[in-house]
């Protein structure tokens, strides 16, 4: 009954390949050696508001919550018409037709409004699932620039004071994230099957 939402999600991941990293490193006093740079930081927070595949995810989303939210305003704006039409003619019906009717309509504006819940959860579930994969391509890139880097520890940005210029991996992060451009199909499918209800 009402309408049939049947979403899905392609995603595609193109290969990654990471330049070298040059290893950074500053001067020792006394007896210690030189050393290298043993952090690196990144702006997790930046990363997720400018690269490609966050946005995409969003955009997507945004788009895919707009149109369930205008089918479920349309199909509630007939109820209402509906309803209205039924309060005009009120008096050609019975009390208990009248009554029997309004229950009906109003029946069927809180399924109207648990499809509509449904269905953005599963916008949601999709969107997290998605997010979950970028996660795996991301923790890839932190490792491999890591291992370029010869650093042994990777912190976000908002957990350290100070950190020499060179610490700083965020934008090399993005550019390694955008380079692999998913495809994201959100394939979406709203039918009327119940047109005569209304």
């Amino acid at each position: 009954m009402g309408r049939l939402l049947v979403v899905g999600f392609a995603v595609t991941f193109l290969g990654l390949i990471l330049p070298r990293f040059s290893a950074f490193s500053e001067e020792g006093s006394g007896e210690e050696n030189d050393q290298n740079i043993d952090i690196l930081v990144i702006n997790i927070a930046e990363v997720q508001s400018k690269a490609s595949v966050y946005l995409s995810i969003q955009a997507e989303t945004e788009r895919t919550r707009d149109l369930i939210n205008a089918a479920y305003q349309e199909r509630l704006a007939r109820l209402q018409g509906r309803r209205n039409e039924l309060l005009d003619h009120e008096g050609s019906l019975t009390s208990e037709e009248f009554q029997d009717q309004i229950m009906a309509l109003e029946d069927r504006a809180i399924d109207l409004e648990n499809s509509r819940r449904r269905n953005l959860g599963i916008i949601e579930a999709q969107r997290q699932d998605l997010l979950g994969i970028v996660g795996v391509q991301l923790t890839s890139i932190y490792e491999r620039i890591l291992e370029e880097s010869q650093a042994s520890f990777l912190f976000n940005q908002q957990s350290v004071l100070v950190a020499p210029p060179g610490a700083y991996i965020t934008d090399l992060a993005i550019e390694r994230l955008n380079e692999l451009l998913p495809a994201i199909n959100f394939e979406i499918n709203i039918t009327d099957s119940d047109n005569s209800e209304l």
